[in-house]
C-alpha cells in the first residue's frame, strides 16, 4: 500500500515494487504478475538486491532502538 512503501521508498525506489490502492488496483497488481512470470522474476530479483543493500538485522535492531528511545 502507499502508506508502507513512503516509509521505504528511499531504499526500495528501485526494488521493483508495485504499489497500488485501493484493493481492486491492488488485486490487479497480484493477477498481472502471476499471469507475467518474467516481470515477477524480474521485480524478485530487484528486491532481493534492495533488501541485501539497505536492511541487515543490526540495522533493524538499531531502529526499534531508536524508536522506543523517542517514545520514552
Amino acid at each position: 500500500t502507499p502508506h508502507c512503501a513512503d516509509a521505504f521508498k528511499t531504499e526500495l525506489q528501485d526494488a521493483g515494487l508495485a504499489v497500488a490502492d485501493p484493493d481492486p488496483d491492488f488485486a490487479q497488481r497480484c493477477v498481472d504478475w502471476l499471469n507475467d512470470a518474467p516481470t515477477r522474476s524480474n521485480a524478485a530479483a530487484q528486491g532481493y538486491r534492495a533488501m541485501q543493500a539497505h536492511f541487515s538485522h543490526a540495522r533493524f535492531a538499531a531502529e526499534v532502538r531508536n524508536f522506543c528511545a523517542m517514545r520514552h
